[in-house]
Order: C-alpha cells, then structure tokens, then sequence
C-alpha cells in the first residue's frame, strides 16, 4: 500500500525491505519493510504472536524517524521524539501525511483478498 501511495504522488524512494538495520556494538534489529523516504527512515512491523512495541527502544537508538506497527486487524503509527517514540493518528513525513491510519487499515484488510482492490480504494481517497 505504500508503495502504491508513493507510485501515485510520484515520490522517489529507497525501499530498504527486511534488511537488518545494525548500529555497532549498541543495537540491531530488522523490520519487516523499512523504506526511505524524502530523508526520512521508516519501518513497518507486522505481528502475528507478540508485540513490536517492544521494539521501539531499538529503533529510537537507530535513529528511525517513524514506526508503523500492524497488528490484529490495527495499524499504530509511532514518531521518533527526543524523548522516545510517541504514538499518532497520522504519519509526519510529508507525503504520507494525508493517509489516516484507519482507511489504511480498512485498505490493508481489503488487500488480504485484493491487492488491486485495495490500492484503488486508497488511492480513491487521495486523488
């Protein structure tokens, strides 16, 4: 869905996918997507069993600007503040900013049994 979004409003950026993000000898972990986008780092975990919230501490020493966490049907959006992560309605980087988390989650459920579905639903809403 990302992806898609930033196809559609022409925006470059890096997709970083599962790599394993490392700062020497103080903390690594891997996301399940990780991109670049406009300067900013985000990465997306999904979560089946256990919680990604747990994860954030990694990700603030790896100086990731956003988290978005997607679990039991509910995407949280998580920005990187000087004193930890703080929970949002909304991205903070500038292209993704107009997406509402709930019609992305409503978009991610639609794309468990249509991807194009699902794309033209989001993309709908942002012309």
């Amino acid at each position: 869905m990302i992806e898609a979004f930033l196809f559609h409003r022409r925006t470059e950026f890096n997709p970083t996918g599962s790599a394993t993000q490392t700062k020497e000898d103080i903390v690594s972990t891997e996301a399940d997507e990780s991109y670049e986008i406009q300067g900013f780092k985000l990465a997306v975990e999904i979560d089946f069993t256990n919680s990604s919230t747990s994860k954030l501490e990694r990700y603030e020493a790896l100086a990731t600007d956003e988290v978005w966490i997607w679990e039991d049907g509910l995407l949280d959006i998580y920005w990187l503040q000087p004193n930890g992560y703080e929970k949002n309605d909304r991205s903070r980087i500038p292209v993704l900013e107009p997406i509402d988390r709930a019609l992305m989650a409503e978009c991610i459920l639609l794309g468990e049994t249509s991807r194009i579905q699902a794309a033209e639903r989001l993309l709908a809403a942002h012309p």
